[in-house]
């Protein structure tokens, strides 16, 4: 095992631990939030526990591993359950929940980094960990291409303080990931649900438009949104520094 290999390895389990984190804690808030509204199918199933084997999907797991990005399992919404006043407000609610939570994490790790590590070493490392991730296993089999993780740190520092630096990034990256995509295929739940009611001849085409229209989304303006999330988590983590009285 040569370098390349052993900060693949750590990167990867800063990582899971980040996947581990950021899903646990998605998939029970989204639970609470949706039995507020009035639906208490994801809570019935058990979906409201911290407890990470409730929320890992086995393929969103690998998926992590060999693409860089994972997914738990959905959070079960049952629309029928929203009744009463201002029902499509809180269905919309129910699906936004995901991102919203995601994006909150975001901001917290990028303030935490920042206000520990300083935001020329966090830039460094958000950099380095946007391009690593989405090529973990071309570095993994390349002798020559890796991190050099010790080298963004002074050479006095810690192997916990490397660690707790990275897995800062590595919630930062991973919930901005995950706000993307769920803004994306939520968006669509919600539009088709809404559909539905509106009219049946919207049904001919729904199970099209369900399959094929968010990978066409992600495909075409996922960069983007994944750059605007970032921005977006940027600007909080810096009114947050204000609202401390820290100057980032």
């Amino acid at each position: 095992m040569n370098l390349a290999h052993a900060e693949f390895l750590f990167a990867l389990l800063l990582l899971i631990t980040a996947y581990l984190l950021s899903h646990t804690l998605n998939g029970c808030i989204q639970t609470f939030v949706c039995s507020k509204l009035g639906d208490d199918t994801a809570k019935d199933a058990g979906f409201l526990s911290l407890n990470p084997l409730v929320h890992i999907d086995l393929f969103g797991f690998l998926a992590l591993i060999f693409l860089g990005i994972g997914w738990m399992q959905t959070v079960p919404i049952d629309p029928y359950s929203f009744v009463g006043g201002w029902r499509y407000w809180r269905l919309f609610v129910a699906y936004a929940t995901e991102a919203c939570v995601s994006v909150c994490i975001a901001i917290i790790s990028l303030f935490l980094a920042v206000f520990f590590y300083g935001y020329q070493l966090t830039a460094i490392l958000i950099a380095k960990l946007f391009t690593f991730y989405s090529k973990a296993f071309m570095i993994f089999f390349s002798s020559g291409a890796h991190l050099k993780i010790a080298a963004d740190f002074a050479p006095n520092e810690s192997s916990l303080v490397i660690a707790l630096a990275y897995l800062l990034v590595s919630l930062v990256y991973l919930n901005i990931l995950i706000a993307t995509i769920s803004l994306i295929f939520n968006a669509f739940r919600y539009a088709l649900v809404v559909g539905f009611e509106k009219g049946y001849t919207y049904v001919e085409y729904a199970e099209y438009v369900s399959f094929f229209g968010p990978f066409l989304v992600v495909y075409v303006f996922g960069d983007q949104l994944v750059y605007y999330l970032l921005k977006l988590s940027e600007w909080g983590a810096v009114h947050i520094a204000h609202l401390v009285g820290s100057v980032l």
